[in-house]
């Protein structure tokens, strides 16, 4: 799994994020500062690259906890093994 990079979205789902989180907080998070209007549209874009037809509530309903899953994070080195 891949960490989010915002260099990863298409012309289109930045468009979706300024729709849904304003210009401010599109260009916010183009400079890597993300404010929570910015989180939502990028928890829809994440969501949709998996179901096209997501909607705001689905974004809505997810979890803090549970952002590492739908972005991806970096895998914790494994503590059996003895490179780590």
């Amino acid at each position: 799994m891949h960490t989010f990079n915002p260099s990863n979205l298409t012309v289109g789902e930045l468009v979706l994020i300024e729709d849904v989180a304003g210009h401010e907080a599109a260009a916010a998070l183009l400079e890597g500062n993300i404010t929570p209007k910015a989180l939502r549209a990028l928890v829809l874009v994440a969501l949709r690259r998996q179901n096209p037809d997501a909607t705001l509530d689905d974004a809505d309903a997810v979890e803090v906890v549970n952002l590492g899953d739908l972005f991806g994070s970096p895998e914790s080195p494994d503590p059996t093994d003895d490179a780590a």
